[in-house]
């Protein structure tokens, strides 16, 4: 979309009009301010309102912004007949795995460092450094593509890692309501991408203030986290992304409204960490115990009862 704010606006409530309940309008704009202009901003102002998530297109001339709007709540039982979004942020690179974003940026900072150093000291292999480090970098961030079990009662791994714990727990951050809680511990060489567990929509997300405990321990239960809350066919499920002693970076990419499919990709969390699944205690029955390895996005780690 291009022109005034007044043009998109217009445009915009004519479009709308063809949305069936929860429809979702996706709707490119240049991704530089400078030439995105009016309909920039106005885009920019109905995302805080209306918006479910944008991706950022490189791979355009210019470069673009999509917006994806919503301007009726989605019913969460829609998520049900959902497939995983393909993210942006998912960057291809076979058939079978794809990198984040934030490998392809942090691995480009590393090689960018080596040039520097390369150039500003002649004869010294200290570049060799960031330049060797760029590949394990990288590596981390990987993000390969996962088959989703289709059974109608599974409930997947938000992550990859070891099963820390399995148990009936109160959050207060969730309420007074019991939970089945089961936590993953992801070391530093396990795949960090997140996945939902289960179809829903997002109904809530926030973060917690904490410290930064090492994350297999018990103190880790008060470490800075991310809660993102859904809303399922079988009650509310919550998922919490907890930083550890390493990791210090939290990526969420489902704002509240967002339909999400099981075992689609929702955020991730930097370098070592831990990740919670809060289930309804009396809705779902636990398939894994404390010390199994599991793979996100395929393990099942419950089932519905």
């Amino acid at each position: 979309m291009s022109g005034s704010a007044d043009v998109v606006r217009a445009e915009l409530e004519g479009l709308a009009k063809y949305l069936g309940p929860g429809g979702v309008l996706s709707v490119p704009v240049a991704a530089a301010p400078f030439l995105a202009g009016g309909a920039g901003e106005e885009l920019n102002r109905q995302t805080e309102l209306f918006g479910v998530g944008s991706d950022l297109v490189l791979r355009s001339r210019p470069p673009v912004r999509v917006h994806r709007l919503r301007y009726s709540p989605a019913d969460a039982a829609l998520a049900d007949r959902l497939a995983p979004l393909a993210r942006t942020s998912s960057v291809r690179l076979t058939p079978d795995m794809h990198i984040d974003s934030n490998g392809i940026a942090a691995a480009g900072i590393f090689l960018g460092a080596a040039a520097l150093l390369r150039r500003a000291r002649r004869g010294s292999r200290l570049w060799l450094l960031p330049a060797l480090a760029a590949g394990p970098v990288a590596a981390f961030f990987r993000d390969p593509e996962r088959a989703v079990p289709d059974e109608a009662d599974a409930i997947v791994s938000a992550c990859d890692g070891k099963v820390l714990s399995v148990e009936r727990i109160r959050d207060d951050r969730l309420g007074n309501e019991e939970f089945l809680r089961i936590a993953v511990f992801l070391s530093v060489l396990d795949v960090h991408v997140n996945r939902s567990p289960v179809a829903g929509r997002v109904v809530d997300h926030f973060v917690i203030a904490g410290g930064y405990a090492a994350a297999m321990k018990p103190e880790a239960e008060h470490n800075v986290a991310g809660y993102t809350v859904l809303d399922t066919s079988h009650g509310t499920v919550a998922v919490a992304q907890r930083t550890g002693l390493i990791a210090r970076r939290i990526v969420h990419r489902s704002p509240v409204g967002s339909l999400l499919a099981r075992g689609e990709r929702f955020g991730l969390i930097r370098f070592g960490s831990r990740t919670d699944v809060y289930l309804p205690v009396d809705a779902a029955t636990a398939a894994v115990v404390p010390g199994d390895r599991v793979i996100g996005g395929e393990t099942i780690i419950a089932r519905w009862s």
